[in-house]
C-alpha cells in the first residue's frame, strides 16, 4: 500500500514538469543585442568605397564573417537607415559605444541639477555613499 503511494506521487510528480516552451518561428537562438560598437562597425564598412558598390546582403555576410552570427535583414536596414547616423561622429564617448541602447532622458534638468548634486555631496567630508533611495528622495525634493 505504502509502496502504491511512493509509486504514484512519484508520477505525478513527473507530469507536473512541463515540457521546454518552443521556439517561434524563424528563431534560432537567444536573442542577441548589438552594441553600439559593433553598429559603428557595420556602418564603417558599409561607408567605405573602397569595396564598391554593396548590398545588404553583402553587409549580412560581412556580419556573419565578423561575428560569427547572422544579422536579420530589418536589423541590418535599421543600422544602416540614419538613425545609427550618429555613431559615425568622433565625438561619441566609449561608454556610448559599449552601451547596447541609447536612451533619452526624460526628465535632462532633473538629471543634470542630481548630477550636480551628487558630485557636491560626495565632495563633502561628513556625507555617507549616495543610494538610489537618497538620488530618489532628493529628484521629489527639487
Amino acid at each position: 500500500m505504502i509502496l502504491s503511494l511512493l509509486i504514484d506521487m512519484q508520477r505525478a510528480s513527473r507530469a507536473s514538469i512541463s515540457p521546454p516552451p518552443l521556439k517561434r518561428a524563424g528563431h534560432s537562438g537567444p536573442r542577441r543585442v548589438l552594441t553600439n560598437e559593433q553598429r559603428r562597425a557595420l556602418l564603417k564598412w558599409w561607408n567605405d568605397d573602397s569595396y564598391g558598390k554593396r548590398k545588404q546582403d553583402d553587409a549580412r555576410k560581412w556580419w556573419k564573417k565578423q561575428y560569427g552570427y547572422e544579422l536579420h535583414r530589418l536589423t541590418c536596414s535599421d543600422i544602416l537607415s540614419p538613425l545609427y547616423a550618429y555613431l559615425d561622429e568622433d565625438t561619441v564617448t566609449k561608454h556610448e559605444l559599449s552601451s547596447k541602447r541609447m536612451r533619452k532622458q526624460n526628465w535632462p534638468t532633473l538629471e543634470a541639477v542630481l548630477i550636480e548634486w551628487q558630485i557636491r555631496y560626495d565632495k563633502h567630508p561628513d556625507s555617507s555613499s549616495t543610494t538610489g533611495d537618497l538620488l530618489r528622495y532628493k529628484a521629489i525634493e527639487f
